[in-house]
């Protein structure tokens, strides 16, 4: 019996718990995975926006105005086109898997691999990098490490770019959820505001209905209930 790589067994660990996410998504909000795959994308373009902003100041920062000014103008040139085309792509992927369920009723069936651990892995050693320089430890052995403004420019951009590592990496991880039919989208802050009022303020619990006393009104019962 072949082994399993360990990375792809950690694989579908990781897809296991975005698809709780899904699933709960799915019934509180109506929402499906392309929907959460959109917010993955959007937070990807504001977080490579972001990164290019940080870079620019640490280029100031140093002087470097030509630097700085091209990843400023870098932002816009990376981000928009990156939402815009992103979006696009994940609902040309929304009809296209819309068309097969209708037509034949199957559903891209999920596929694991080790490629998508390993990147976690790099976001997670850009945050560790990000909260040690900004604990005053210079591990890179930067020699513009003492300049203030730089510093802190770097710590903040090492997050940016960990989180748009993580947003890829997410939409990756909803795009290979299975198929669920569409559904009516639900408020998200009134749902949310709802969910948590009921959460402080529980229903009172209503008394159980009291059961058929004979086979003649436990299937009226049965009729009464199905539509």
């Amino acid at each position: 019996m072949k082994m399993q790589n360990p990375l792809t067994s950690l694989d579908e660990l990781i897809w296991q718990q975005f698809e709780k996410v899904t699933q709960y998504a799915h019934t509180n909000y109506g929402w499906d995975k392309y929907d959460l795959s959109e917010i993955c994308c959007s937070a990807f373009s504001f977080m490579t926006a972001g990164s290019c902003i940080y870079l620019a100041i640490a280029d100031y920062s140093l002087g470097n105005y030509v630097g700085g000014t091209l990843s400023a103008a870098g932002s816009a040139a990376l981000s928009i086109p990156i939402n815009y085309l992103g979006k696009y792509k994940i609902n040309k992927w929304r009809e296209y898997d819309t068309k097969q369920f209708l037509n034949s009723g199957a559903i891209k069936e999920p596929t694991f691999t080790g490629i998508r651990p390993a990147m976690v892995s790099i976001s997670a050693l850009l945050y560790g990098i990000g909260v040690l320089t900004a604990t005053g430890n210079n591990i890179l052995e930067d020699k513009q490490f003492y300049n203030g403004q730089y510093r802190a420019a770097v710590t903040l951009g090492s997050f940016m770019i960990a989180t748009l590592g993580v947003s890829f990496i997410s939409l990756w991880y909803f795009d290979d959820q299975l198929f669920t039919p569409p559904s009516a989208k639900k408020p998200f802050w009134k749902t949310t505001y709802e969910a948590i009022k009921n959460k402080f303020n529980p229903k009172p619990q209503l008394e159980p209905a009291a059961e058929p006393t004979s086979k003649y009104s436990l299937e009226h019962h049965l009729e009464a209930t199905n539509f």
